[in-house]
């Protein structure tokens, strides 16, 4: 896969979703990400949901 789009892919999802993806990424647990961003552990989790359906969807695009 092509880096370039895989940060381009990134770089389009809206900056909470990144942050969200970043942290988790960084094995931040669900809830030390939930505090940082003052959301709740289910808005984490849906929001990693929503990064990755949007990460793929991009790449298969592409």
């Amino acid at each position: 896969m092509d880096h370039d789009r895989y940060r381009n892919a990134v770089l389009a999802l809206p900056a909470p979703l990144r942050d969200t993806l970043a942290r988790a990424l960084d094995d931040w647990p669900y809830d030390a990400i939930a505090a940082h961003l003052g959301i709740g552990v289910a808005d984490v989790e849906t929001g990693l949901a929503d990064a990755i359906t949007r990460l793929v969807a991009s790449l298969d695009s592409g």
